[in-house]
């Protein structure tokens, strides 16, 4: 699955209309940490080349999956909207534990 399709389903989900605004933003969002590393010397998860990474094209080899006989009980469309939409759309009176 490329990245712009992600983005898309993404986008439906949340009902996002603009994504290059997204885009800009994220970018943004990595050079302003990029100079606040580089101001305070400190190392941030945030940074233009990790807004970059995750904005480039990923593709993943299925072959394993076809000699397996792996059916996939949903899309990995169907599947990334329904986690989108669980995660952060609705609401959910669970706990969560970690241990």
């Amino acid at each position: 699955m490329k990245f712009f399709t992600i983005v898309d389903v993404v986008r439906k989900a949340v009902e996002i209309r603009s994504v290059c605004a997204c885009l800009i933003l994220g970018n943004l969002g990595g050079r302003i940490f990029d100079l606040a590393a580089k101001i305070t010397g400190r190392k941030f998860p945030i940074s233009s080349i990790r807004v970059k990474k995750f904005c480039a094209d990923t593709l993943f080899e299925t072959s394993i999956r076809r000699q397996t006989g792996f059916i996939p009980p949903v899309s990995l469309e169907d599947a990334l909207e329904r986690t989108i939409r669980y995660e952060f759309l609705e609401e959910h009176d669970e706990k969560v534990f970690y241990t």
